[in-house]
């Protein structure tokens, strides 16, 4: 995991100096814009995965729903042509699915099972993180 985010943070930095130095203003602007989304995201993922597990349990998926829905929101508007629509649809059906799936945890919570539901719920959602940072960086290489 450790590597993953090391390799995801270098290779933003190396597409903002890149943009920084040749990029044109609309470059500058998705790269600004993005910048600012990706940072948000990953401030509250790290807040919400380093919170105690009653604190989870209590509801702050929220939260980072909320900025995954607006991550891939702004990565919509950065597809210009249309070629990740479909794995943008994918990401939000998951989204929902993590969601439905933590609304059925909490409703599930009084009846206590083997296997906690958030566990699994919190699980996906960092698999869609991930795969949201790595549609990210593909529209990145890309343009």
């Amino acid at each position: 995991m450790k590597k993953l985010i090391s390799l995801v943070v270098v290779a933003l930095i190396g597409w903002i100096i890149y943009v920084s130095v040749l990029g044109t203003p609309e470059d500058k602007a998705v790269r600004n814009k993005l910048l600012g989304s990706a940072k948000d995201f990953g401030q509250t993922v790290v807040e919400v995965f380093n919170h105690e597990k009653d604190k989870v349990e209590a509801g702050t998926y929220d939260e980072v729903l909320d900025k995954l829905d607006k991550a891939i929101d702004n990565l919509k508007e950065a597809d210009e042509d249309q070629d990740y629509a479909q794995k943008l649809k994918d990401l939000e059906a998951e989204r929902q699915r993590i969601k439905e799936m933590l609304a059925a945890g909490q409703n599930a919570k009084s009846a206590r099972s083997a296997e906690d539901p958030n566990a699994a719920a919190q699980k996906d959602l960092r698999k869609l993180a991930e795969e949201v940072v790595k549609v990210s960086e593909e529209m990145e290489k890309k343009k």
